[in-house]
């Protein structure tokens, strides 16, 4: 995989390169977000008969991840506004058309 990820960096433009580096931080700090969120929720774990100890470590690191990941949201999003409303804007059409007659 890290052979493959330096041949995609290396053929990517400078933008695709940050969009690629932001896609993957975004996955990491979700998937850390969400498993943190699992292992300190009180109904997830206990309703699996898993009782796990609390753990401010676990608490911490989802907070972090959490903010973490709304930053990179938005980072997220500025890098794709311009698909973002151009996709926005097809819908809105697709909205708009009037009905078809039939026969």
């Amino acid at each position: 995989m890290l052979k493959t990820s330096r041949r995609l960096l290396g053929a990517l433009a400078g933008r695709e390169k940050l969009r690629w580096v932001v896609d993957l931080g975004l996955l990491l700090t979700m998937t850390l977000c969400v498993s943190s969120g699992v292992l300190i929720s009180r109904s997830a774990l206990p309703a699996m008969g898993l009782h796990p100890r609390p753990d401010g470590f676990w608490t911490s690191l989802h907070t972090t991840t959490a903010d973490i990941t709304l930053f990179m949201v938005a980072i997220h999003g500025a890098l794709n506004w311009r698909w973002i409303l151009t996709v926005g804007r097809r819908m809105l059409r697709l909205g708009r058309r009037p009905p078809t007659v039939q026969a």
